[in-house]
């Protein structure tokens, strides 16, 4: 019995070893020349219920890693028409007991250098995914489970993990993709393609790392999160030092939970988000990047083109929101702020600007925007909506800052070149106004200016302040205020006199399509030369040559200018003056002292007419009007009449150094012509009367005393005063001729004709002296025509030379004066 026993145990082992080597035999056998194609055939069917769809070329036993299918292919769907993906290795953890079993159960399947065609276009494109290796856990429940998976795509490290639960519904054959996953190929073409615009290290390519967790059933509740992370990279000539974006999809909405952008400038951080559903999205940034340089050298997209920073980079501050549009690109809408240190813009250069910003579709405002440019500011507000700029804005900044902005060679440019700025010179302008982007010249506004220590057409203002309207065809500029710096005039320092009160005016009018310049009521009490200098030039020379004022005169000024010489024809403008102190005038070679002038200066094209001339002189008056023709070119031509009424004759022989000062009256008129050949120029013709002078001390007259003490042997006799005297004058070419001059005293009565040459001061005179009472009885021995005499002046004004002479038959006969009684001369008045 017990040798039975011993005998079935020997048999039962060695049946059992022999199972086992026939296994382990088999195992091998299998292993060298792979599984029957049934099995095969029956892991493939198996895979194929669980949504995934594979072919390979063999399948052999690892005792390691379990089944190991060579040459594999994945598929999307089971005609396996193109390979998803494409391994040299398959392995696959299956559970050897069920599998004996003949049951299927997969623990996980691994993939071992591993190739993937993604298409991303409609053409055929394909972007291919090596070094594929990774681990796939498939659960009974469904679930695809991928841990630490990776892959090489265009140069970047793809890591990718999964938690998904596997679909179930089988897609029918010919169903075509849906566009949403049209649109994500889309989008995976353009980042390869910006991608191969790049190069990375070597050494240390980008890593981008997924993990994906969900239901395929349900695409929207997918949960995805994503890592990118890459140092030096290179695009064109930019370099990159660092590049880190993480997110995660959730809900049909990405978000960028973490953005940073790192060169040799600075860096750039934020977050991001964005809705599928809704295609829309926001974002937060911060950058001080250098820009410019990014955009540019990176994606060769240049923005601001005018304006280059050549300090620190600027610093941005950004949020706002973004949609796509159906056309195509996106709206965009946000707010920030922003710093720029050192910078120029159109060729003008800044130190700082600063300035909260919003954007919307391409519109820019610019809100609290302030820019500093050594010490000077410019703050306020600027709106860009399509190619239109409106703006609010004030500024201290120099006239220069906005040479850009000034249409050469244009009527503001041709204005602004006469203006002269000194170091101490101040700008404070307030501005509004639109300016076009197509012609950034073609601009109007309003505001106000204040422009301190500025000279303007050779006129100096200590300030100048006005509000204005500037538009393309015309300039307006109201309540105008100044205060001239007229230290240097001469008209000021000719008599070292007071300075200008502030001018004001109401209204200037500058149209820029006839040249015409227009002032309304310009008015204060200031020197007239430097004012009327920044118009008309010529008009000005005369003022100051020919009206010597001693204080400021009060102005008031109306009228039109021709901005160009050519159109002076078109000038026509009135100034008022009033003069409350003295003024001298040029006349006769000597300068009359006037007193409370007044006088209405009117200019049409080159014609200055002087109407409503008075003024008190020589302690009589003097009204009249003068009328001068100023073409360039040609000489100056007058004319005019003036009358005088009781002028001292002692004032008068102070003003002309007559050698004795009486008492006595001038009264006359004239009229008179001429041009600028001085004297020679000059006609005339007038009258002449004085009333209770001594006409004997004239310089002319006065060698007649001795001659006439002479003749009568008595002293005295000869310097009786002649008081009363009248001649009708003419002036031809500077020679002074009178036929009617009379002069009578007491006892005596003297007439006479001659001339006198006013520029040779040559002299021809005949007087005729007729002696009445004690004279006439003294000289009736003498003179056979009962005290009649005559006398006859040659020499010059200063130097005459008297002498007796036959007595001639007057040119009125006996009805000329000598023969009458004495009495009071006439005065013929106009």
């Amino acid at each position: 019995m017990i040798r039975t026993i011993r005998v079935a145990r020997t048999a039962l082992l060695l049946s059992l070893a022999l199972i086992g080597l026939t296994i382990v035999g088999g195992l091998i056998y299998l292993n060298q020349v792979g599984f029957p194609g049934r099995y095969g055939d029956w892991l493939k069917s198996e895979l194929a219920n669980k949504g995934v769809h594979l072919s390979f070329k063999t399948l052999r036993f690892d005792f390691k890693q379990g089944l190991v299918a060579t040459d594999v292919s994945f598929y999307s769907d089971e005609r396996q028409l193109v390979p998803l993906l494409e391994g040299s290795k398959m392995a696959l953890d299956l559970d050897k007991t069920e599998a004996l079993r003949g049951k299927f159960k997969l623990h996980s399947l691994t993939i071992i250098d591993g190739t993937a065609h993604i298409p991303i276009d409609h053409d055929g494109r394909n972007v291919i995914a090596q070094d594929i290796h990774g681990k796939v856990k498939i659960t009974e429940s469904g679930r695809i489970i991928v841990d630490g998976a990776s892959g090489l795509i265009e140069g970047l490290r793809v890591n990718l993990s999964t938690d998904l639960r596997i679909s179930k519904i089988k897609s029918t054959d010919d169903a075509p993709k849906p566009p949403e996953t049209l649109e994500s190929n889309h989008v995976i073409k353009k980042a390869l393609d910006e991608l191969a615009l790049w190069t990375f290290s070597a050494e240390a390519p980008p890593q981008l790392a997924f993990k994906i967790k969900g239901d395929l059933d349900s695409p929207e509740q997918l949960q995805t999160s994503f890592r990118l992370n890459a140092v030096q990279l290179k695009r064109n000539q930019y370099q990159l030092r660092k590049l880190l974006i993480a997110g995660d999809l959730q809900a049909q909405i990405i978000t960028l939970d973490e953005i940073l952008l790192q060169d040799e400038s600075g860096s750039a951080s934020g977050q991001a988000d964005w809705c599928i559903s809704r295609n829309d999205g926001r974002f937060d940034l911060n950058s001080d990047l250098h820009v410019q340089d990014f955009l540019n050298n990176c994606f060769d997209v240049k923005v601001l083109k005018d304006l280059t920073i050549s300090g620190t980079p600027p610093v941005l501050k950004i949020n706002g929101s973004f949609s796509s549009r159906e056309s195509g690109g996106f709206l965009v809408t946000a707010n920030g702020h922003g710093n720029i240190n050192k910078f120029s813009f159109l060729e003008t250069d800044f130190d700082k600007l600063s300035s909260d910003f919003s954007w919307k579709d391409g519109d820019l405002y610019l809100r609290d925007l302030e820019v500093i440019r050594e010490g000077d500011h410019l703050s306020g507000n600027i709106m860009r909506q399509g190619d239109q700029v409106r703006f609010d804005l004030m500024s201290s900044l120099p006239l220069k800052a906005f040479k850009p902005f000034i249409k050469a060679d244009g009527p503001l440019e041709q204005a602004l070149a006469h203006v002269t700025f000194s170091e101490n010179s101040t700008i404070a302008l307030d501005v509004i106004g639109t300016l076009y982007l197509g012609d950034r010249t073609d601009w109007s506004a309003t505001g106000t200016v204040l422009l301190n220590d500025l000279t303007y057409k050779g006129t100096r203002f200590h300030h100048l302040a006005t509000s204005y309207q500037i538009a393309p065809d015309k300039a307006e500029f109201f309540d105008i205020e100044g205060l001239l710096n007229d230290d240097q005039e001469s008209i000021r320092r000719r008599y070292n006199s007071a300075a200008s009160d502030p001018i004001y005016v109401e209204r200037i009018l500058h149209d820029l399509e006839t040249n015409l310049i227009t002032i309304e009521n310009l008015r204060g009490k200031a020197w007239a030369t430097p004012i009327v200098r920044i118009f008309a030039p010529d008009t000005a020379k005369h003022i100051e040559e020919t009206y010597r004022f001693h204080s400021p005169p009060s102005l008031t000024l109306n009228g039109t200018f021709a901005e160009k010489k050519e159109d002076n024809n078109k000038s026509s403008f009135i100034v008022e003056v009033r003069t409350e102190g003295q003024t001298d005038y040029p006349f006769l070679g000597s300068n009359l002292p006037l007193q409370n002038l007044k006088a209405d200066l009117e200019v049409r094209g080159t014609g200055i007419t002087v109407q409503n001339l008075s003024c008190d002189t020589l302690n009589g008056s003097i009204a009249g009007s003068v009328f001068c023709d100023v073409t360039p070119g040609q000489k100056t031509k007058y004319r005019g009449a003036i009358k005088w009424d009781d002028l001292s004759f002692q004032r008068l022989s102070q003003v002309y150094d007559f050698k004795e000062e009486e008492k006595g009256t001038l009264t006359g008129s004239i009229d008179f012509r001429g041009s600028a050949d001085g004297l020679r120029g000059f006609n005339a013709e007038g009258l002449l009367a004085i009333n209770q002078g001594n006409l004997i001390s004239l310089p002319i007259l006065g060698p007649l005393s001795p001659i006439i003490s002479g003749l009568l042997g008595d002293k005295r006799v000869g310097y009786e005063r002649a008081k009363d005297a009248s001649a009708n004058f003419n002036v031809t070419k500077g020679v002074l001729t009178t036929k009617d001059f009379i002069a009578i005293s007491t006892n005596i009565i003297l007439t006479g004709e001659g001339w006198i040459d006013l520029l040779s001061e040559e002299l021809d005179m005949t007087i005729r002296m007729n002696a009445r009472g004690l004279l006439g009885f003294i000289t009736l021995p003498l003179q056979p025509l009962k005290g009649i005499s005559q006398f006859r002046g040659t020499g010059t004004y200063e130097n005459p030379k008297w002498r007796s002479s036959p007595f001639t038959r007057p040119e009125k006969g006996k009805n000329d004066p000598i023969y009458q009684k004495t009495g009071k001369a006439q005065i013929i008045r106009e």
